[in-house]
Formats: structure tokens, C-alpha cells, sequence
């Protein structure tokens, strides 16, 4: 479940409303864009249908891939023609092309700190603007010989890139500790309480859940095949994320926190997502459309996703650090972007592999918030994803309509004008999805 959706019934207890905090708007409201289907390498294919209405069941379209496309004016064959104008433009980029931002390697520790570059917050209502994002934040080079540069977009960073391919949860270790917890804002946490009762009274169906806290991460070598990624992770909760990262006085608050603690999110909640770059048996990647009933980037494109929960692990709204074993909360943290995949996309679970994490990418809209991104492959078709996504399943409410884009496009996507109209959670799983598992095959 999202914050500002009444939770149905039915729905599974203890989930908590803060299901899906991996892409974050700011207050201003959204209007939908259509969506893109790339069917083949250079050219994406629009293909318009019926939108799904969120919570009812909608009979498949078997001629169709792509769910809903709602434009104001021109239709298939108007954005047909902007993704062509787009994609066939010279490329330009290395006339721009910046230094490459150094990788962390292995042994180091990738700190929330101020030795990452702070990036602008960027409003929402600029993201009409044309693309590519040239001359724009860190260059990225991918190590695979056939992927391009990309410019990363302002809106999202990368705090940790795995090695090529991915880990799997057997190489992931996490570290629970009150240390790693968020420090108490200057002069109390007042104004977080009076932020949440302010929220309170305008949305009266919001309930508070503990979620994970990032901290940091250390990459390291191991004795054994593979490095092994360290988690440290502390505890929060959805209202001191409305009364820091959400709140206006965000900036300042990482302003302060780098003044005085040497660390720019050390005042900030920072609840850990998930997401997961979705690949289908013939080779596309899934996007939903969001809901107008949610309240974080309504009508935007993501990828799957939501958050681990510590409930899952310890029932109660106080969850203890000494409760969480480390090992049950890496399982959690890997097993819950299944779970998110099941239930905002309706497939099996025994169509799914194990996830492999590509890394952690960091919302700059939403003052760093950071989301882990996993590559997770589908047994299925993407026709038979659309069928299942279709009938409905326990979070249909959330999203409107499914994309599915070429796992060969997706390098080009940042060219497209679908870029424009993504969470930058799902920004971020792309950029890690290129470098990482992409980089690998």
C-alpha cells in the first residue's frame, strides 16, 4: 500500500501503508503521458488499448502488449513520430561527455556523507523538458564494449554499483544497530510530530510503520567467489520520512547534518526501497503506470517495487534492532521485491528466479532516499505478463496501465521521450540495470 491510499480490507495485514516509497514527487500534481512499447531496436512501436480502471478486472486484449495511452492530442502516430524525430537525431553526447565518476570498489566504504556530490532537487514540473539530459550531472561509462556513455539524470545518483551480474542474497550481509538509526533533529523532533498531524488531519487514513534505515554500505573481498556487500542499517518509520525527507525543510536538514555530524543524511529518515528491473522469457523489461489514486508520483512510469518491512520479521509498531537478525532481514529485503512483483504485477511466484542485486540508487527528489535495485527474470511471455497483470491482483489499485520495452532499447531509453515521465526510482534502475546486469550479457 502507498501513503494517501485508504487501505481495502482484505489486503494483507502488517504490509504497512508505505509499501512503495521508491519514487517520491514533489506536491505539485501530475498529468499522464502515453506509453512507449520498443518492438524493435530503433524504433519503439506505440500501441494503444484499453487502460485497466484500478480495483476492476478488464477482459485481455490478446492483440496488444502495451495498457492505456492517454494523450491530450496527436495520438499512436504523433508520438510515433517524436520518438522517431528523437532516436534518429545525430548523437552529440560526447560533446559534452564530462569525467567519469570513479565506481566504488571493492573494500570500500560508500558512506551517506558529504563526500558524495550533493545534486539539486529538481521539480517535477520540469520533466517536459527535452531529453537527452546533456551537460547534466555524472557522466557514466558502462565496462561492457557495446554500451554507450549515459548522463545521469539530476533527479537520481548511484551510491553503490555490485559487480557485473549481480549478488545474490548468499553475498549480502546486514548489520542492525540504534547507531545507525537517524540522529534527533536540532532543537527536538517537534516539528516531525507536527508535521504528521498535520498530514493527519488532511488524510485521515495515513497510519505511521517501522521501515529500515540505510546507513551505509561496505563492499569487500571475500575468501570465496565474489566480494561480499555489508548492510548497515538502522530503524525509521513513514512519519519522521513526512517530517525529513518529504518535509521543506529537507535541504537544510543536509546541510546540517554534513555541518554537524560529517554526514548530509544523518537527520534524515532514508527508508530502504526496492525495486526491480522485471525481465519477461522474450526479452523485455516491465513498467507499470501509477494510479492517480496514489500519492507519490501519480501518473508517472515505474519499474516494480516497494519497501522490506521489519513487521514481516517482528509483529509490532516498535520493532527492537536485537529482534531483527541480520540474516532474516537480508532474506526479507530480497524476498520482498517478490513479493512487490506479485502483487503489483499478478504473476506467480514460481515464475520467478532469485533476485540479484545491481545496486542502491538514491532519489534526489525525495533528499537522497535511497531504493536497492535487483534484476529479477520472469518464466513468462510479455503477453502472457499482460494477461496475468489484467485480471487484477492485490495492488491493481496502484497502477493503471503495463509497458513492456526491449531489453536491447533500454540503452537508448534516456533518448526517448518516455524518459521524462519515470520515477526516478525506476531512473535508477535502468542506469544500474546498463551497468550492471546489462554490462554481463
Amino acid at each position: 500500500m502507498l501513503p494517501g491510499v485508504t487501505e481495502p480490507q482484505d489486503l494483507r495485514a502488517g504490509r504497512g501503508i508505505f509499501r512503495s516509497l521508491n519514487s517520491l514527487p514533489t506536491p505539485n500534481s501530475l498529468e499522464p503521458i502515453g506509453k512507449l512499447r520498443h518492438s524493435r531496436q530503433d524504433l519503439p512501436k506505440v500501441t494503444l488499448c484499453q487502460p485497466r480502471v484500478p480495483g476492476k478486472l478488464n477482459p485481455p486484449d490478446p492483440g496488444s502488449l502495451v495498457c492505456s495511452a492517454r494523450r491530450a492530442s496527436g495520438g499512436a502516430a504523433a508520438i510515433q513520430a517524436k520518438v522517431r524525430n528523437c532516436l534518429d537525431r545525430p548523437d552529440r553526447r560526447n560533446r559534452d561527455r564530462q569525467e567519469d565518476s570513479p565506481t566504488p570498489g571493492a573494500g570500500q566504504l560508500i558512506r551517506r556523507g558529504p563526500e558524495r556530490r550533493d545534486r539539486p532537487m529538481r521539480s517535477r514540473e520540469r520533466r517536459g523538458q527535452a531529453f537527452p539530459l546533456r551537460g547534466k550531472g555524472r557522466s557514466l561509462r558502462e565496462s561492457g564494449p557495446n554500451c554507450p556513455l549515459q548522463t545521469m539524470d539530476p533527479e537520481v545518483s548511484l551510491l553503490l554499483q555490485c559487480p557485473p551480474g549481480g549478488l545474490p542474497e548468499k553475498q549480502v550481509r546486514a548489520e542492525l544497530s540504534p547507531a545507525y538509526d537517524r540522529r534527533p533533529l536540532p532543537g527536538g523532533d517537534k516539528a516531525i510530530i507536527a508535521i504528521w498531524e498535520s498530514r493527519l488531519q488532511a488524510q485521515p487514513w495515513l497510519f505511521n510503520a517501522p521501515k529500515f534505515r540505510l546507513h551505509s554500505a561496505t563492499l569487500a573481498p571475500t575468501g570465496l567467489p565474489g566480494p561480499q556487500l555489508l548492510l548497515r542499517l538502522g530503524l525509521t518509520s513513514y512519519q519522521d520520512f513526512l517530517g525529513t525527507n518529504w518535509a521543506s525543510s529537507a535541504a537544510w536538514l543536509r546541510q546540517q547534518g554534513a555541518t554537524d555530524w560529517g554526514d548530509k543524511q544523518a537527520y534524515l529518515a532514508d527508508p530502504l526501497g526496492v525495486g526491480a528491473a522485471l525481465a519477461t522469457a522474450d526479452d523485455f523489461l516491465v513498467f507499470l503506470r501509477r494510479s492517480g489514486q496514489v500519492a507519490e508520483a501519480p501518473g508517472l512510469v515505474d519499474v516494480p517495487g516497494g519497501h522490506p518491512e521489519p513487521q514481516a520479521l517482528c509483529p509490532g509498531d516498535s520493532p527492537l534492532h536485537k529482534d531483527l537478525p541480520g540474516e532474516l532481514v537480508v532474506h526479507e529485503l530480497f524476498s520482498s521485491v517478490l513479493q512487490e512483483i506479485c502483487d503489483e504485477v499478478n504473476v506467480p511466484p514460481l515464475t520467478l528466479s532469485q533476485p540479484l542485486l545491481l545496486g542502491i540508487a538514491c532519489n534526489e527528489t525525495s533528499a537522497g532516499r535511497a531504493s536497492a535495485e535487483f534484476y529479477v527474470q520472469c518464466s513468462l511471455t510479455s503477453e502472457q505478463v499482460r494477461r496475468h497483470y489484467m485480471s487484477g491482483g492485490p495492488e491493481a489499485h496502484e497502477s493503471t496501465g503495463i509497458i513492456f520495452v526491449e531489453k536491447q532499447s533500454m540503452q537508448r531509453l534516456q533518448e526517448t521521450e518516455m524518459w521524462p515521465e519515470l520515477c526516478p526510482s525506476a531512473k535508477g534502475a535502468i542506469f544500474l540495470y546498463n551497468r550492471v546486469q546489462g554490462s554481463s550479457t
